[in-house]
């Protein structure tokens, strides 16, 4: 009998069936003709078959949904890790350091043909490209960081590279290749656990007019990331809450005292 006449009565996915028919132990019982279509032997055990068929597509499912968790689980615990250029976090006591990592990120900026005088304006192209592969350099330092089953990087500072290439052409002269922007993220990866008298803090709020003067504002720290960028310390600033009122706030704050009001 033909497998899309079985897909239909069953109603199962025709495609996929005859895609495990294929992989199956029951390769043997069928005929995959090209202009017929696929066919299953007569005498084939056919309700034997669709039970080990839904049996397969169940753990299919099992699967994508363990595999589903495990990246969902991934990316909450990247979007809540902490990082800093300093070596502590306000409210947070570091219960074990996993040792050095980094992360690492280039581009390349075409030099351009130079026509009545005008070229490749590099250092708009670089401006342009900087923070964008600082961002992803530090993606890559968390990605490190998550890998080694800590949840903070401190002590992060930037290293920059940049390269001039250039070969002999057949010619006899030189060929000048685009030139290569480099940047590494490196750091500390380390454990953090929140302290409880942070945790139960009744600090009076920041104020944008005043947060500066403060000693110690208390910022209690959210799990949600943002794009924005830290001026000063070029980090990806968070959203921080006290009270009610938001703040963009960089998590190297009690060195730089960066922050922005949420709209």
């Amino acid at each position: 009998m033909k497998t899309k006449d079985v897909a239909s009565q069953y109603g199962l996915n025709k495609d996929e069936f005859e895609t495990f028919l294929r992989k199956s132990n029951y390769k043997s019982k069928i005929n995959d003709g090209f202009f017929g279509g696929m066919t299953i032997e007569d005498g084939a055990n056919v309700s034997a078959i669709i039970n080990d068929f839904k049996k397969y597509e169940q753990e299919k499912a099992n699967e994508g949904a363990r595999l589903k968790k495990v990246t969902d689980d991934k990316k909450s615990a990247l979007a809540r890790m902490l990082i800093t250029s300093g070596f502590n976090f306000d409210g947070y006591t570091i219960t074990k350091y996993s040792g050095y990592i980094s992360g690492d990120d280039a581009i390349s900026v075409d030099r351009g043909m130079v026509i009545f005088g005008s070229g490749t304006n590099i250092k708009d192209k670089l401006m342009e490209s900087l923070v964008v592969i600082r961002r992803n350099a530090l993606a890559e330092l968390k990605e490190a960081a998550y890998a080694l089953g800590c949840n903070a990087v401190i002590g992060v500072d930037f290293d920059y590279l940049t390269l001039d290439p250039q070969t002999a052409n057949l010619g006899g002269g030189t060929t000048y290749q685009p030139y290569v922007f480099g940047v590494t993220a490196n750091g500390n990866a380390v454990i953090i656990e929140k302290t409880e008298s942070f945790t139960n803090s009744n600090a009076p709020i920041p104020q944008s007019t005043n947060m500066i003067a403060q000693e110690s504002p208390v910022i209690l720290p959210k799990s949600e990331p943002t794009e924005t960028i830290c001026p000063k310390c070029h980090l990806p600033m968070a959203i921080r809450e006290n009270q009610g009122k938001k703040f963009y706030v960089c998590p190297n704050y009690k060195q730089c005292q960066q922050f922005i009001p949420v709209e």
